[in-house]
């Protein structure tokens, strides 16, 4: 007895993720209720809703209270004490205690005032604490950086897997187109049940590799979902096409003499923020100076606690002079310097570095417009052997395995086509970023040619 299997939780997953991507858009779509998106527009979405996104940039909400918590150190400080309590004090050997050694009561009111007048370092903690913005704002402009490059990865990866898709759907035709030939020639007598075996054969083993490009799809649109931060609505749809920008457009659109390099950006503020850091941790060394004032009141009864003759007033300077901190500020010192010093060897590596992947992106560059245009050339002339092919099948001077070669040929040519085309896109992409140049630029372009 034959029993039905269960799918599992991720399968059932796939299928509705699947579904609500493609197949829903494409049976709605001649309704105009489907939800165009663009190469743009999905960029904008994930930089409004991915978790990651989200939190660096709230990141700096959190140094914007930072900042004014560190500047709430020039304020005055006001402190309030009141305290009422039922005491006996101890008459000890001289008889002196407060009531003869009877228990009384005790009220006190004491209100104090500090003013800094000098700390040394104190605005260069305010300016540390401005730095920390500052650097977290150049984090968030690299995380939106990366995450856009990863959208348009994951964007054009799934209109690739629509285009290998399209291809087996396109090859499953012609086999089909194929078997029906093959049969009215064996039926007639001109051909071979042999031809009839092969082109079944041939589609047998084409159904898993759908099947596969289907799941392709489904794991590239989970991805791009992924980034924009949710779970796309039934009606949308992406727009967009792998497309083929020459070379010299693209150096049209890029300027390097006005490129941006965050990375750089971010180790030089972390430079200016440590020479802060050295003024900073210099001040717990270096005198302070305060103005201090306390206002109070001392009584034993509660009546008498607002009498003229309960208070007490008294303002003054207060001077704090370190004396000896155990060489402490030698070690601090010591730190920083080598810290100072990681900075200049990381800026060193960190030029190098990016000089690098410059050069990389740019040599993958040119190579990827040089194998665009055979890998084009390759997949029209294997369009037209396979024009030429099917109508010698169809006047039987070629046999079946002569036309599944040249059918293989051009598959192969296409999909060399489409993956050439993404990796250019993907080139592309990657020497926007390497050469320090926004990727607005780039969409506008990809845009241009959809």
């Amino acid at each position: 007895m034959r029993q039905n299997k269960l799918i599992g939780p991720r399968e059932f997953l796939g299928a509705i993720l699947f579904s609500l991507i493609f197949v829903i858009p494409a049976l709605a779509e001649d309704s105009n209720s489907v939800n165009i998106i663009t190469i743009r527009e999905a960029i904008d979405t994930a930089l409004k809703n991915n978790p990651s996104i989200i939190q660096t940039r709230e990141k700096l909400n959190q140094d914007k209270a930072a900042t004014a918590l560190t500047k709430s150190i020039l304020y005055p400080t006001l402190n309030f004490t009141g305290t009422g309590l039922y005491q006996e004090a101890a008459v000890g050997t001289s008889g002196t205690a407060p009531f003869g050694g009877q228990p009384y009561n005790s009220y006190n009111l004491d209100l104090k005032l500090t003013q800094p007048l000098f700390a040394y370092g104190t605005f260069s903690a305010i300016r540390n604490s401005e730095y920390d913005r500052q650097i977290h704002s150049v984090d968030l402009e690299i995380a939106e950086r990366n995450l856009s490059s990863q959208v348009i990865q994951a964007f054009y990866n799934v209109i690739l897997a629509q285009k290998l898709l399209e291809l087996l759907n396109r090859q499953h035709d012609i086999l089909q187109e194929t078997l029906k030939t093959s049969q009215g020639r064996y039926q007639t007598g001109r051909g071979q049940l042999l031809d009839v075996l092969q082109v079944k054969t041939q589609m047998a083993l084409l159904k898993p590799q759908i099947i596969t490009a289907q799941n392709a799809i489904v794991t590239a649109a989970a991805n791009l979902t992924t980034y924009m931060g949710g779970i796309p609505q039934s009606d949308t749809k992406l727009r967009g096409k792998l497309v083929r920008i020459p070379l010299s457009v693209i150096d049209s659109r890029v300027n390097l003499k006005q490129s941006r390099l965050p990375e750089l950006e971010r180790i030089r503020l972390s430079r200016l923020q440590l020479n802060e850091l050295k003024d900073q941790t210099w001040g717990k060394h270096y005198p302070t100076l305060a103005i201090i004032g306390d206002i109070g009141s001392t009584s034993f009864t509660k009546a008498d606690i607002f009498s003229n003759y309960s208070q007490f007033w008294s303002v003054g300077l207060q001077l704090t002079i370190p004396i000896f901190s155990g060489l402490s500020s030698v070690h601090e010192q010591r730190a920083l310097g080598s810290q100072d010093y990681q900075l200049e060897s990381q800026a060193r590596g960190a030029t190098e570095t990016l000089q690098l992947a410059q050069l990389t992106a740019r040599k993958t560059l040119e190579s990827s417009e040089a194998s665009l245009g055979s890998a084009e050339e390759a997949s029209t002339l294997a369009r037209e052997s396979v024009a030429e092919a099917r109508r010698n099948y169809r006047l039987a001077t070629i046999d079946f395995l002569v036309f599944l070669t040249v059918q293989t040929s051009q598959f192969t040519a296409d999909q060399s086509f489409f993956q050439t085309e993404y990796n250019t896109i993907l080139a592309m992409t990657n020497y926007f970023v390497a050469s320090g140049q926004s990727l607005t630029g780039l969409i506008d372009l990809l845009l241009e040619k959809k």
